[in-house]
């Protein structure tokens, strides 16, 4: 049974992005088999969300310095390095905690399922409707705004 399941309103349209997700795609679903088979050991969960924590940080940075380099608004870069950093910290928190609570793998899994759904759904596809609106000639602050009508 897989923890997230890929659905077309993800992709981006961003190959690199969408390759990207797909891959943290996999890791969760790594992590989701643990807790289905009742092996949530931290011998087999370290090693998965350490892959995990590594693909994250450098599909961040990826990430961002992609919205640089398509001249993004700042306010929109700034607020999309808060919701990254965040997460890192949230996964850090459910883990550093995991003594305290029971079934802290489903916990994980969980968090970081419903976390990817929505930060996909809303702040990347923002994001690559921007880079798209930049891309047609339209202007970053232009792009930003026209989000910011949305929400």
């Amino acid at each position: 049974m897989e923890a997230f399941v890929w659905k077309p309103q993800f992709d981006t349209g961003i190959d690199s992005v969408d390759r990207q997700h797909r891959q943290i795609v996999d890791l969760i679903n790594r992590l989701g088999a643990v807790t289905v088979d009742d092996r949530s050991l931290e011998s087999v969960v370290d090693p998965i969300l350490g892959e995990l924590t590594d693909y994250a940080f450098n599909h961040f940075s990826e990430e961002e310095d992609l919205m640089e380099d398509r001249g993004v608004d700042r306010r929109h870069i700034e607020h999309h390095q808060l919701e990254h950093s965040q997460f890192i910290e949230q996964v850090e928190k459910i883990w550093d905690s995991r003594g305290a609570q029971q079934n802290s793998v489903k916990v994980l899994t969980e968090y970081l399922s419903s976390w990817l759904a929505s930060h996909i759904l809303e702040e990347d596809q923002s994001m690559a409707r921007q880079m798209k609106l930049i891309g047609n000639g339209g202007s970053p602050e232009e792009a930003y705004k026209g989000e910011q009508r949305k929400k």
